[in-house]
């Protein structure tokens, strides 16, 4: 490994690597247009990725696609979805990372894996005799 990192120092010496371009990361942060926006989106992607994580079976990709579609639902305006519309993201992503949680309560309080692939790698091997 070393010698594959002396390589890589030694071409970096001979040829630095260019300049980045310092552009203006102002318009990548969220402004409070965009929070008020997105508060109750994000408040309910919080409780419905929560209550679904305590489910065992469920997965993250059911919690963010049941959020996109409620978010849709309640949306004002449905057709800005699709086209970069606020809550049609936070909303699907809070559920996503509220379920990821929420999964960890069924398995620490009960034993009880969130997924059959968790389960199947956590089961003890047969013994061969």
């Amino acid at each position: 490994m070393g010698l594959f990192g002396l390589s890589e120092v030694l071409r970096n010496v001979e040829d630095p690597p260019p300049k980045l371009n310092r552009s203006d990361l102002h318009g990548l942060y969220p402004t409070a247009q965009d929070f008020k926006d997105s508060g109750g989106a994000i408040g309910r992607g919080t409780l419905l990725g929560f209550f679904l994580g305590l489910i065992p079976g469920t997965t993250q990709a059911l919690a963010s696609f049941v959020s996109y579609g409620i978010e849709k639902a309640v949306a004002k305006r449905p057709e800005t979805f699709g086209n970069g519309a606020i809550q049609g993201v936070a909303g699907p992503e809070t559920a996503n990372n509220a379920h990821a949680n929420a999964a960890l309560i069924p398995l620490f309080t009960l034993g009880i894996p969130r997924a059959m692939g968790s389960a199947r790698r956590s089961s003890p091997k047969p013994s061969r005799s």
